[in-house]
């Protein structure tokens, strides 16, 4: 109701660049800084309903995907249940994980996030267990 009686809304929970940036997508349907702002949009489209940039803003997080940027994508993609993302970030982190867990980032995640280390690890674990099931049969073929 206030907004209709100043005719101004408040947006409190965003960063001015973020909203700055989500308002110019907005307008025109471009977002020129989306490369750097990618985990912030990602948050922001989410919150408010904006599915084009919330899709854009996932594919810039997939395309930076890194040793150094995965547990944090990984919890953006679990907090925003961002299934695609999530599922290429494990992934990701199935073929990179002796690397990433030296990270101060993937450690920070274990401290931070329990649960979405949880995730990654059971997949992780699920990928040994197939690879051994795999592993298995071939020499049962050969024998």
């Amino acid at each position: 109701m206030e907004e209709q009686q100043s005719n101004r809304v408040v947006i409190t929970d965003v960063d001015h660049e973020v909203l700055q940036e989500m308002l110019q997508f907005i307008y025109t349907g471009e977002s020129p800084n989306l490369a750097k702002m990618a985990n912030h949009l990602f948050a922001a489209a989410d919150k408010y309903a904006l599915e084009s940039l919330k899709a854009l803003s996932e594919e810039a997080l997939f395309y930076a995907l890194s040793i150094e940027t995965v547990a944090e994508t990984l919890a953006l993609a679990v907090m925003h249940s961002a299934e695609k993302l999530k599922e290429k970030t494990i992934e990701f982190f199935k073929n990179h994980s002796k690397d990433i867990v030296k990270t101060n980032e993937w450690k920070n995640l274990a401290k931070t996030n329990p649960i979405v280390l949880a995730e990654a690890f059971e997949a992780l674990l699920t990928q040994n267990d197939n690879d051994q099931i795999m592993h298995d049969e071939k020499i049962e073929i050969t024998k």
